[in-house]
C-alpha cells in the first residue's frame, strides 16, 4: 500500500491472512476464509474501476482457487502474482495443495509472476544457481501459463542484483524497446523514473541500455525473449518487503498505463532507489523496511 500510494495509485485491499510477525520472523498465520476474501473482492469490484491487480500471500488452497477463478473470469484485470509461499526465515506459508493450485490454476491466469529464487525452485521443481538457471525457471513458469515471468535474483549474492524477465511472445520485447528507444535516442522520462540510455543493437538481437543505476540487456533471437535487469547490489540488512514492493510497483505502473515490460523496468528502478534510501536505517532487530515513500530523498 505504501508503494501504490507513493506512485499515485489508490489500493482497494482484500485481506487474505492475519500474521504475527516482526522484522526477524513470522511466528503465526491465520488465513482469512475464502468466502470472506471473495466478498472483499466483490465489494471492491462493485465500488471501483480496477486497473491492475497485485496478488501477494494467499495462505490456503481455497484462497488461491478463489483468486484464480476471479482472474480467469476477467473480474480482476492485469494480474501480477507475487507467489509468497515461504517467509525469509524459511517458514512455509502455504501447503503442497496450495502450491499445486498456484501451478495449475493461478499461474495460467497471471499476466506476470514474480518469484524469488527459492519460490521459483518450489514452483518449477528445479534448482536455480545462476542467471542461466533463472532464465530456465522463467521459461518453465511461462510454460505453466504466465504471460511474463520475472525471476528475482536477490538470493543469488554477488556484487550485482540481477532479475531475469522471460516473455511468452516477442511482441512484449518489441513494445518495451519502442517505449525505451526512439531512433537511437532515449525517450523522455516521466516524473518518477529516469529511463536508461540505449547503447545499440547487435546482429544477434541483443539490445543493451545502461544508466547509473540499471543495466538492461534484451535478448530477442528466439520466440521466448528475455530481458536481464542488473543493478548494483546495496549492502544493507534493510531488505524487508522488496519482493512485495516490486510486484506492487509493477501493478501501479500498469494501472498508470505502462506496457508490461516497461512497468517491470520502472519497478526495478523504484525498488533499487527504495533499498538505497533505507540502507542506513536501524529499524527492528532483523531485516528492516525499505524506503518506498522516498523519506531519505526528502530529508
Amino acid at each position: 500500500m505504501r508503494t501504490l500510494g507513493a506512485l499515485g495509485v489508490h489500493c482497494a485491499c482484500a485481506l487474505t491472512a492475519v500474521t504475527a510477525q516482526d522484522t526477524a520472523k513470522v511466528s503465526a498465520v491465520l488465513p482469512v476464509p475464502a468466502a470472506i476474501l471473495d466478498s472483499q473482492i466483490e465489494l471492491a469490484l462493485g465500488d471501483f474501476s480496477i486497473l491492475a491487480t497485485k496478488v501477494g500471500m494467499l495462505a490456503t488452497e481455497d484462497n488461491v482457487m478463489r483468486v484464480a477463478d476471479r482472474a480467469r473470469s476477467g473480474d480482476i484485470p492485469k494480474v501480477i502474482v507475487d507467489p509468497v509461499i515461504a517467509s525469509s526465515s524459511s517458514n512455509s506459508l502455504i501447503d503442497e495443495k496450495g502450491i499445486r493450485a498456484y501451478r495449475e490454476h493461478l499461474l495460467p491466469a497471471a499476466l506476470v509472476v514474480t518469484p524469488n529464487i527459492p519460490e521459483a525452485e518450489i514452483l518449477t521443481g528445479m534448482a536455480v544457481k545462476d542467471g542461466e538457471g533463472m532464465a530456465r525457471a522463467g521459461s518453465l513458469l511461462v510454460d505453466m501459463g504466465a504471460a511474463v515471468a520475472v525471476v528475482k535474483g536477490g538470493h543469488a549474492g554477488g556484487s550485482n542484483s540481477m532479475d531475469v524477465v522471460v516473455c511468452s511472445a516477442s511482441y512484449d520485447i518489441r513494445i518495451a524497446i519502442d517505449a525505451l528507444v526512439q531512433d537511437g535516442r532515449p525517450v523522455e522520462p516521466d516524473e518518477t523514473t529516469p529511463l536508461s540510455h540505449a547503447t545499440g543493437q547487435s546482429p544477434e538481437g541483443v539490445v543493451s541500455q545502461s544508466s547509473t543505476s540499471l543495466h538492461i540487456t534484451t535478448i530477442m533471437q528466439s520466440d521466448r525473449p528475455e530481458i536481464v535487469l542488473v543493478a548494483p547490489r546495496v549492502h544493507t540488512r534493510n531488505t524487508r518487503g522488496t519482493g512485495c514492493t516490486l510486484s506492487s510497483a509493477i501493478a501501479a505502473y500498469m494501472a498508470r498505463g505502462d506496457t508490461v515490460v516497461d512497468a517491470i523496468i520502472k519497478a526495478k528502478q523504484f525498488v533499487t532507489r527504495a533499498i538505497v534510501g533505507a540502507s542506513g536505517w536501524t529499524l527492528g532487530r532483523g531485516n528492516g523496511p525499505i524506503d518506498q515513500l522516498g523519506w531519505n530523498e526528502r530529508s
